[in-house]
């Protein structure tokens, strides 16, 4: 087994929790990395996380890249946190911090990464990329699960069944409720939901999610987004994967239901 020590910053986020997950999985073989380092700023419970079980992860929680420390700071506190960070052969860097104002959004995420130096897919693209420098060194690459764009239309139907409905298309000129509105509006339903198939409180009606982005993903996004896939299918080779829309949506309704977010 190599000596790989891979360390993940903002790995309970989308795509860092998707990177930990592949590597403790064994992508792409079991022996590619002996160590899985999760950084985190909020402390995060290894069970709640629903990752694999594996003498390959450990957690360190409540590092502050920002930190009023400055850099030395941020270096002493990894280095106090990270068992054998003097191995650390690969990082993937997947810290964000939202905020309303574009420009100081900008401002903060740019100086995250100074400090530092469906999402399965983009995990394993970003793996595979990170393994291979002599190829990838300084390119750029989409990932997304499929080569073949996929509409609503085709997607719709598909969570609908997972829940056991049928998805029907919208009334010409018509438009659903807002998501955020809609969940403010029948909040007293979802904790009589979250009582009655035993869920995990907290995820409605908190101060840390942004209901907007539900907003704009789901109405204002209403173009037509393909993306160009064959730079990185090349670079991917005979290792490129690809999920159909019916596989990416259940896999992520499933990861919901075993964590206890959605019945």
């Amino acid at each position: 087994m190599t000596q790989n020590h891979a360390l993940i910053y903002g790995a309970s986020g989308i795509t860092g929790w998707s990177i930990t997950n592949a590597l403790l999985e064994g992508y792409p073989s079991k022996d590619t990395f002996a160590s899985v380092t999760a950084l985190t700023n909020r402390p995060l419970d290894p069970d709640a996380a629903f990752w694999p079980n594996s003498e390959k992860l450990q957690i360190a929680s409540g590092v502050d890249i920002l930190t009023s420390k400055g850099q030395d700071g941020l270096e002493a506190d990894l280095k106090a946190k990270v068992k054998n960070i003097a191995n650390i052969s690969h990082v993937y860097f997947f810290a964000y911090i939202m905020d309303t104002d574009p420009a100081k959004e900008c401002s903060i995420n740019k100086e995250l990464i100074k400090r530092a130096v469906s999402a399965d897919i983009v995990a394993r693209v970003c793996i595979y990329a990170s393994l291979h420098p002599e190829t990838t060194a300084e390119q750029r690459y989409n990932a997304t699960d499929n080569s073949q764009p996929s509409s609503w239309s085709e997607k719709w139907p598909v969570i609908c069944e997972y829940f056991g409905l049928k998805g029907t298309a919208p009334p010409p000129g018509g438009s659903g409720p807002q998501p955020a509105q809609y969940l403010a509006e029948h909040f007293d339903d979802w904790k009589a939901l979250e009582e009655k198939y035993g869920l995990v409180s907290g995820r409605v009606g908190n101060d840390r999610s942004f209901g907007p982005f539900a907003h704009f993903i789901i109405t204002m996004l209403d173009f037509d987004r393909q993306m160009d896939l064959s730079k990185c299918h090349e670079m991917w080779g005979s290792a490129k994967e690809e999920i159909d829309t019916k596989t990416s949506w259940w896999t992520t309704l499933d990861r919901f239901r075993k964590a206890k977010i959605i019945p």
